[in-house]
């Protein structure tokens, strides 16, 4: 029951993290079917089929245009051929015209868009040695250091991957300020309270920093499948 369920946990891991992961939804949803379907934990069949009801019932819940446009925009999926999945075309198609001010920015994102699935440079899109492709940073950076090719594009792609994942980081926030403004120091002064949030905060950052254990500012493609298989 634990190996089959460890997708899942892997999963929740990773829409947990402090840096943008909402590009990895998609495919983290559809890698968990996968690897359910195949029940290579061999649980019982009621379960599996149970189970694979209640994902695909949170999925369709769950599942926004901006996991669809993101997933579509990332880099790291920069080979999959997204044309003849129709939810996720829609899905960018509608985010692509939220975020166009004409409807001729519009119709030059698109076309922008054909061109920049359809584009082949090993420098922009590394491979490691399975052929998989590698960034070495998060598709927001990617695409202010690569995105000129398509400037329509780039400043859309800028926007929905600076969109946060889930609310993970500023409950952290909470979680500092409630330990430095509890209910035994409530009468501490609002703007000395923010300074030694910010002195906390920055304390801990630069501890992580010497330490080695700062997470990283992206996730790339293989963290997932790599967590399941350890």
């Amino acid at each position: 029951m634990r190996l089959f369920l460890k997708p899942l946990k892997c999963f929740i891991k990773l829409m947990d993290h402090d840096c943008n992961t909402t590009h990895h939804v998609y495919s983290g949803m559809y890698q968990m079917n996968e690897i359910w379907r195949a029940n290579e934990a061999d649980v019982p069949s009621a379960f599996q089929k149970n189970a694979l009801k209640e994902l695909k019932y949170r999925w369709d819940f769950l599942q926004f245009p901006v996991h669809c446009v993101t997933y579509a925009m990332s880099p790291n999926y920069h080979t999959d051929n997204v044309f003849g999945n129709a939810k996720v075309m829609t899905g960018l198609k509608e985010v692509i015209k939220f975020f166009s001010a004409t409807p001729q920015v519009y119709t030059q994102a698109i076309r922008e868009f054909t061109a920049y699935k359809a584009y082949q440079d090993d420098d922009m899109f590394d491979t490691d040695g399975d052929g998989r492709i590698v960034t070495g940073m998060s598709p927001k950076a990617w695409w202010q250091m690569h995105g000129a090719n398509w400037p329509a594009l780039q400043s859309i792609a800028i926007r929905v991957f600076s969109i946060g994942t889930s609310s993970s980081t500023s409950e952290r926030n909470f979680s500092t300020w409630s330990h430095v403004w509890s209910n035994r120091a409530n009468s501490l002064d609002f703007e000395r309270a923010v300074k030694i949030v910010y002195i906390y905060t920055n304390l801990r950052t630069l501890h992580n920093l010497a330490t080695g254990t700062l997470r990283k500012d992206h996730v790339e493609k293989t963290w997932m499948e790599e967590e399941i298989a350890e």
